[in-house]
């Protein structure tokens, strides 16, 4: 038996093509990459050339309602006008960052697993890992901090700490978050509901440091 339905030839590679690269093409219909990111939070302000500040420290919480996602964390500078050098090198910040669990019965996040550094001794950031020690240290080539992590944890929380007593600069320090699913792919409704339950949450108030506090 034969067919007079005409066959279509067939391109290889063909979803990639217009546009060409497999990160910004689709081959689902149109959805596109799977890729959510969040409303910038700010941390921390900067307000004096010398912020001569006594110190202080915020807390955030990055939900992860999902363990088939890889969660990326970034503080970065946010210059204010007037201070286009603005830079987080020379601010003394360090970080303890930790994966967290919610107690079922509580609902208290509980402190698991240390990411960079401890409680005790906080990271520096922006920083790096000694390859001799695999401990954090400072690296001033850097201006900004970012890790990534697929967890089963609840959350990942963060504890910035400012205890430099001469400073300079005038800006922000700004919390940004990622979520891309590890290796997989979610259906649409699937994705729009973990979505939905990703969130920043910031534990202290965004910290001001002004010159004379």
């Amino acid at each position: 038996m034969t067919s007079n339905v005409p066959v279509l030839p067939r391109s290889r590679g063909a979803q990639w093509e217009n546009p060409g690269t497999p990160s910004n093409a689709t081959d689902d219909g149109g959805q596109g990459r799977q890729r959510h990111v969040l409303t910038p939070e700010i941390l921390c302000n900067f307000f004096n050339d010398d912020d001569g500040g006594p110190g202080g420290s915020v807390t955030f919480r990055v939900l992860v309602p999902d363990s088939r996602l890889r969660t990326k964390i970034v503080l970065v500078p946010q210059p204010m006008p007037g201070s286009p050098d603005f830079v987080i090198s020379d601010k003394g910040l360090t970080l303890w960052l930790r994966d967290t669990e919610r107690g079922v019965q509580t609902g208290t996040f509980f402190p698991t697993t240390n990411l960079w550094g401890t409680s005790a001794v906080p990271g520096p950031i922006p920083g790096d890992i000694n390859p001799a020690t695999g401990l954090p240290v400072t690296d001033l080539g850097l201006n900004a901090f970012g890790k990534e992590f697929v967890t089963a944890g609840d959350a990942i929380e963060g504890t910035v700490n400012y205890e430099s007593l001469t400073l300079t600069g005038r800006g922000q320090l700004v919390l940004q978050v990622t979520y891309i699913p590890e290796s997989i792919r979610f259906p649409r409704n699937e994705w729009d509901e973990i979505k939905a339950q990703c969130g920043v949450v910031l534990l202290d108030p965004v910290v001001n440091f002004e010159q004379g506090e």
